[in-house]
């Protein structure tokens, strides 16, 4: 690492120069987290709570049947979130789920979390019964309760908390309440008290955001400390200096619709355009040659499955910001870009519907619709393309393992048997891409698996691509393999290769299908966190533009 390797702009990575452009409830939730109670211990039956049948893996949460059950007659749906490690719990009357264009106002709670426990939400439900009680007879809002830890200024994570409920429920943006009952009046730092569903409370309706960068964020919040990954050694390299160009935009820009911004975009030559479609945006953004009428050429569009809802103005600068890399490639001509996702699988079945009133709108070439996701959105992404594998020509996944373990319970996607089994009848170019080393493990990285779950997770992976599976000895003897590749992702790899780019080792493998063909393909990149760091997209494009898809067979056409 060069530590005097710095960049316009350079300071920004400094999460100080982002105080002006805080959430305004920043301080109220600073002073609650530190006055709400200790919850009251809940009675554990058992030893080990995670072999209990209403254990869920990834919120490291014990839903207990007996009450879960008690709750459902009661016409109450409990769910229990997480997101980076930190959890919450909505609570929701199924009779407003219904309907998506009929809003509900929403109830916040801040609860004391002790992030070990598994019994967290069962404490939170006996605590607040008589609040859930009040909140199914008048059937009409929904309630948030949200994990603060006195130590740690939660301010972001309850953020992008509340950003992930408007997305998955009826929720209202103008009419959001924090409850505000352990505060005396006068720390309420000169908001107005008022009172919902017999609670003291604020009215934070539109009143929430920050406007903050993402990649700042996660710099600061610990991602880079993580083992092998060193973030000044990120900041101080041309990968940082890439990442600093959309990060500038977050610092600059609160609204899309911003002038600055839209010049910005103009003069890439592309336009930005924010659409509605039953009750739901979605944006565009389109290379100005493919609109200006001197072309029948039509062009591939890349589906980019990232929040753009109503709820978060903010959230689509980072949608513009963490994508900025895909905008300069179609900046060039050789796509349109469409942004929409929403936090639920079939919600997102809304996408297909979107694509074809884009299809009629615009000159896309309908044999090179390509998708991507980051994340959590990758998980999407890969269900989207197992449901419609005849409209995709490929796939990138990115920041999500390339493995596929047996599910256990509350992953965004769960690759079940009938879901790999069902992909393996379709030849679906995919690119899994991401950090090495990153929070979530990384392609080929999955630290909850044990050996035999590791080469069986590999195998259902490799079957989902059509591709011939290995035996134990030859995955398991990869991590002491001469080859580099096989070496960092502790699989054995049909070709292999090594690039250095803006300053980090690119790990590429590409496995070879029954029909002999290179249509899958891994790149773990050296010490990259949990972003969208600047090669993924350009590797991604260099993957997927090779493959179309014939809309008449559903064949896998190769270009290059």
């Amino acid at each position: 690492m060069n530590q005097y390797l710095t960049y316009p702009n350079f300071e920004l990575w400094d999460e100080k120069k982002w105080e002006f452009n805080g959430s305004p409830i920043a301080p109220v939730i600073r002073k609650l987290s530190a006055t709400v109670k200790e919850l009251p211990a809940y009675p554990d039956p058992a030893a080990e709570p995670q072999k209990e049948p209403g254990y869920q893996l990834k919120p490291n949460v014990v839903e207990v049947p007996a009450v879960m059950e008690a709750l459902k007659e009661n016409g109450i749906l409990c769910v229990t979130k997480t997101l980076g490690g930190d959890r919450w719990t909505q609570v929701i009357p199924e009779s407003v789920l219904g309907d998506r264009l009929k809003k509900v106002p929403v109830l916040v709670f801040l609860v004391r979390a002790d992030k070990p426990d598994p019994y967290w939400t069962m404490r939170v439900l006996e605590e607040y019964k008589d609040d859930i009680e009040k909140m199914a007879s008048a059937g009409s809002y929904l309630i948030l309760f949200l994990a603060v830890d006195p130590e740690h200024d939660f301010t972001p994570e309850i953020l992008m908390m509340l950003t992930e409920c408007f997305a998955l429920y009826p929720a209202d943006i103008d009419r959001l309440y924090l409850d505000v009952t352990p505060l005396d009046s006068n720390e309420l730092a000169g908001w107005k008290e008022t009172e919902y569903a017999g609670r003291r409370a604020i009215d934070i309706s539109r009143k929430w955001e920050a406007a903050k960068a993402h990649n700042v964020n996660l710099y600061n919040s610990g991602l880079q400390k993580e083992p092998d990954v060193d973030g000044e050694w990120l900041v101080h390299s041309m990968s940082g200096k890439a990442l600093m160009e959309g990060v500038v935009l977050e610092y600059q820009y609160r609204h899309a619709d911003e002038p600055g911004l839209m010049q910005f975009l103009r003069q890439m030559g592309l336009q930005y355009e924010a659409h509605e479609y039953k009750g739901n945006r979605y944006i565009t953004v389109t290379p100005l040659c493919a609109l200006d009428g001197s072309s029948d050429h039509k062009i591939p569009c890349l589906l980019t499955m990232m929040e753009v809802a109503y709820t978060t103005e903010h959230g689509v600068v980072t949608a513009l910001s963490n994508y900025l890399e895909y905008l300069k490639i179609a900046a060039e001509g050789e796509f349109m870009m469409v942004f929409f996702v929403l936090e639920d699988m079939e919600d997102n079945e809304l996408l297909s519907e979107i694509t074809e009133e884009c299809c009629a709108q615009y000159p896309i070439d309908r044999s090179r619709i390509y998708l991507t996701g980051h994340s959590h959105n990758s998980a999407f992404a890969l269900e989207y393309y197992r449901r419609h594998p005849l409209e995709i020509a490929a796939c990138s996944a990115m920041n999500f393992p390339a493995i596929l373990p047996q599910p256990k319970g509350g992953e965004t996607a769960p690759n079940t048997d009938e879901w790999i089994e069902k992909m393996s009848h379709y030849d679906l170019p995919l690119i899994n891409i991401g950090g090495y080393n990153e929070v979530h493990g990384g392609p080929g990285i999955y630290p909850v698996v044990d050996e035999e779950g590791w080469w069986k997770g590999w195998n259902r992976r490799l079957r989902s691509e059509r591709c011939p599976e290995r035996t134990r000895e030859e995955i398991l003897a990869a991590s002491g393999s001469r080859n580099i590749v096989e070496r960092a992702l502790r699989v054995p790899a049909d070709k292999s290769e090594v690039l250095y780019l803006m300053g980090f080792e690119h790990y590429i493998a590409d496995y070879q299908n029954v029909d002999g063909k290179y249509h899958f393909r891994v790149v773990s990149v050296q010490n990259m966190p949990h972003m969208i760091t600047p090669t993924l997209a350009a590797m991604s494009w260099n993957f997927m533009r090779r493959f179309a898809r014939n809309l008449e067979t559903g064949e896998t056409i190769e270009l290059y």
